[in-house]
């Protein structure tokens, strides 16, 4: 089980629900938010005026046995 009660297979699916839920919200107000995966994103955002929306993921230690799952995950995430 993970720390918060959960199956380490359904802490992977909340975090891709919620990157999807992200990625969603930054698409539907594209004129306010964009999603920075950099410091030149965070900046250019700025510049353009508008919000940066930032992920990471937090007692990512819980999950060793599944890295290989959390890297294709931000692999992906990367790319949206």
């Amino acid at each position: 089980m993970g720390g918060c009660g959960l199956a380490k297979q359904d802490i992977i699916h909340r975090a891709l629900d919620l990157i999807d839920v992200t990625d969603q919200q930054v698409a539907r107000h594209s004129d306010a938010l964009g999603l920075a995966t950099t410091a030149d994103d965070i900046e250019r955002l700025h510049r353009e005026g508008k919000i940066a929306i930032l992920m990471g993921v937090e007692g990512a230690t819980r999950l060793k046995a599944i890295c290989t799952c959390l890297t294709s995950t931000f692999a992906w995430a990367s790319v949206i």
